[in-house]
């Protein structure tokens, strides 16, 4: 499936890059979107591993609310782009692409879309549902890629690829970072828990750094708290949308558990008692172990 040919218009300056690869099922996708929204402005975001100013490549396509349910505008709904900031930012991927249809003009940046193109290194899509922009033999809607920088737009040639390879994001030794700290926190919290030495120095520090400590442990204990309890509610737009956001419901709840691990390490020097200390320990080693495969598993169905 091919949209409806134009000629790539180039400009002096051109960004970049000139040209990027997306598969065809996304393309389809989209105009499939585009279309069930009619009348009005449909929306959405394609994910990348790396912006496409800087190379990356489409991971996948998640279609979003229009806020504003206008025929003339779009607006990202708020919860469907705080949820897509939180998966990407726990994934390391980032918006590649952002989509949008018109539904009687051309699919090219109005002056409203450049006054509101806030994201200079992602791709901004365009689908024309309008009737003169659509290919006569095979009436597939006009599609086209754009970056805007500045105010200014530079049209980017949307190569269509069949199959999926072009979206697949391999796995890389930064992504077992956190495993591998997980492991070392649960190391760790065992020989603490075997040294009597160690015991003593850390359960009893000076009363000005155990005060210290403890202020900590629970300012930073409330804080992870309340980061995870805000990322697992941002799943709810992933449910409105027919999907539950499974990256970010298991980042929330490593946070959550985190949170925990603090506040106990907080009672531990509070009552100058070892074994909140090592609990806290052996419940921050496990969380990020377990959160840490579950990210990964995650990540790789997705490259799948």
């Amino acid at each position: 499936m091919t949209p409806a040919a134009h000629p790539v218009e180039r400009r002096v300056g051109h960004p970049g890059p000139q040209s990027v690869a997306i598969p065809a099922a996304m393309v389809q996708a989209m105009i499939d979107h585009a279309r069930a929204e009619e009348p009005n402005e449909a929306c959405g975001l394609v994910i990348g591993d790396r912006a496409a100013a800087d190379g990356g490549r489409a991971l996948r396509w998640v279609p979003c609310r229009n806020r504003l349910a206008s025929r003339y505008r779009y607006e990202i709904h708020p919860e469907d782009l705080l949820r897509l900031t939180i998966e990407t930012e726990d994934a390391d991927e980032t918006f590649w692409a952002i989509v949008h249809s018109h539904t009687h003009t051309p699919a090219r940046p109005s002056p409203t879309d450049l006054a509101q193109a806030f994201y200079p290194d992602a791709l901004y899509i365009l689908v024309s549902l309008a009737d003169e922009e659509t290919d006569a033999a095979s009436g597939v809607p006009s599609l086209r890629a754009w970056r805007i920088v500045d105010g200014r737009s530079f049209e980017v040639e949307l190569q269509v690829v069949t199959g999926t390879g072009a979206s697949r994001r391999t796995m890389r030794p930064v992504d077992a970072v956190p495993l591998a700290l997980g492991l070392a926190a649960l190391v760790v919290g065992t020989a603490f828990g075997w040294d009597a030495r160690l015991v003593d120095a850390v359960v009893g520090p000076p009363a000005a750094a155990r005060a210290a400590l403890v202020a900590l442990a629970v300012i930073g204990g409330l804080g992870l708290l309340a980061a995870g309890l805000r990322r697992m509610a941002a799943r709810d737009g992933g449910e409105a949308l027919g999907s539950v956001d499974l990256g970010a419901m298991i980042g929330g709840v490593r946070l959550v558990f985190l949170g925990v691990a603090s506040l106990a390490a907080a009672v531990g020097w509070l009552a100058g008692h070892p074994l909140p200390l090592v609990i806290a320990l052996i419940i921050a080693g496990v969380d990020v172990v377990e959160t840490s495969f579950l990210l990964l598993v995650v990540r790789g169905r997705r490259s799948a």
